[in-house]
């Protein structure tokens, strides 16, 4: 098929969806989003809900989404979690338009309060669903203009096209649609992944926008209060994570080790045990020996994020173009000697210090079958948890694995539970947050079966953990 002949009956069947789609949008709704964003929208009465997109809640404890939060040792819990699976949002394809599954995934870390945490909990999903509603109303309507502008009445599209002077397909090319800073054509805007696009734009928007949304408040009612943000989407089976700040998210990928790989972790893992005071169950002498020696499957963390420091180089420089400086307190490098973040939701005192809330954002990358679980904390946990000891910590958990510690029992039923518990049973002075988003462990256990051997939490276990620490060394 021709490719504009191909092209126009696609732009048929988009302005036929469209025309319903967006019959509730007012041009005084539109004119509200272009000039003050989401949250202009939102204050408008004259604007209808036509733009929320229904979206699947995940649980707080077993289930596809878990999150838990901690209040820990602090006066007050200002960290929030959210996580939404199975939002349907309309994806313009060489096929036509498809409905595709997005999930979020969020942590944030308040401090000096927590007005900001809690607003950008709240606001993260309106205004992400209002700004992917709104990008896609603006895809839409650039084709309809296209498609009318080019289709003659009582023509058909070979018709018209055979019309047309000079190359059809390189005039096409000529128009270009803008979407924040990028430029699409229309080729691209009909690649299958086109919407992912849409929706990466829609969340750099939704953030810039609960940003603007709090820093109002705060100097309303005197707020001092900020927050990190760390964000993942999930979409057609790839993610993208946008990070403001030093909360964390990572991928616990499964990998086989070989036997020298399997020994140095099985003696990393006990080490930390031991350094930690934590208690330590011993599995059957000779199971261990046979892991040893055959290699076995395990966890690695695949870090998503990066923190946002005053000490970071690149950092640094911004906050001190911007008049600030950075200043080393209690260990901590601090931005005008208090923040201990360079970028943030809110701190509105700080924002003309070079401190900002434009989030560092990973391309798309697709997920791999050994990719088994996608975590986001806060830094309270990864004061105590690192990112590969939550990666040990789980696998753990949900395989044979030949050197367990004793858990707290919430780890029974949720791993976001089990995952915050930890940290502050390790010492975390801090708040503590975590959501997990499982992806199927069933691969595991059948690679498990070759070496595993029954399980053993006797009380003596402790007094025999010399004795295993020297036969690990040996072992290694």
């Amino acid at each position: 098929m021709n490719k504009a002949i191909f092209v126009l009956a696609i732009l048929g069947f988009v302005i036929g969806i469209v025309t319903v789609s967006t019959e509730g949008e007012s041009l005084t709704c539109l004119a509200l989003y272009k000039e003050g964003g989401a949250a202009a929208v939102f204050q408008s009465p004259e604007c209808p809900a036509t733009w929320r997109l229904p979206a699947e809640h995940g649980s707080r404890r077993g289930g596809r989404c878990q999150s838990a939060t901690r209040q820990g040792r602090r006066n007050h819990l200002e960290d929030r979690t959210f996580c939404t699976l199975d939002m349907r949002v309309p994806a313009l394809g060489t096929n036509g338009i498809r409905d595709t599954s997005v999930g979020i995934v969020a942590v944030f870390d308040g401090h000096n309060g927590a007005e900001a945490s809690e607003m950008a909990s709240n606001l993260l999903l309106n205004y992400f669903t209002l700004h992917t509603s709104f990008l896609l109303d603006t895809t839409f309507s650039f084709l309809s203009n296209i498609s009318k502008g080019l289709m003659l009445p009582n023509k058909s599209a070979h018709d018209h096209a055979s019309q047309m002077p000079g190359n059809w397909d390189d005039k096409l090319g000529d128009y270009v649609l803008h979407i924040g800073r990028n430029e699409f054509t229309l080729s691209q805007i009909f690649n299958e992944n086109f919407h992912l696009e849409i929706l990466k734009e829609s969340l750099l928007k939704a953030i810039d926008d609960i940003d603007a949304a709090f820093c109002k408040e705060a100097s309303k009612y005197n707020f001092k209060s900020g927050s990190t943000a760390t964000i993942v989407l999930i979409a057609d089976n790839q993610i993208l994570a946008a990070n403001v700040g030093d909360s964390k998210s990572f991928l616990c990928s499964q990998i086989f080790q070989s036997p020298p790989e399997a020994k140095a972790t099985l003696l990393r893992m006990y080490e930390k045990r031991r350094r930690d005071g934590a208690s330590i169950r011993l599995k059957d002498v000779g199971d261990f020996k046979l892991a040893a020696s055959e290699g076995l499957p395990h966890f690695v963390a695949k870090e998503l994020t990066k923190d946002h420091h005053p000490d970071r180089v690149d950092e640094r420089s911004r906050v001190e173009a911007a008049g600030g400086y950075v200043l080393e307190w209690g260990g901590v490098s601090r931005v005008n000697g208090h923040l201990a973040v360079s970028r943030s939701i809110g701190d509105l005192p700080f924002k003309s210090f070079g401190v900002i809330s434009v989030p560092e954002v990973t391309d798309w990358q697709p997920l791999k079958a050994n990719d088994s679980y996608l975590v986001a904390t806060s830094d309270g946990v990864v004061d105590k948890l690192e990112p590969q000891d939550v990666c040990d910590l789980l696998w753990e958990l949900h395989t044979h694995a030949p050197l367990k510690s004793q858990y707290s029992p919430s780890c029974s039923y949720s791993l976001a539970d089990c995952i915050v518990d930890n940290a502050l049973e390790r010492g975390s002075m801090d708040n503590v947050a975590a959501v997990v988003v499982p992806f199927g462990l069933e691969h595991l256990h059948s690679e498990q079966q070759n070496y595993v051997g029954g399980q053993s939490g006797s009380e003596n276990d402790n007094s025999i953990a010399d004795k295993f620490g020297r036969l690990l060394v040996d072992v290694v």
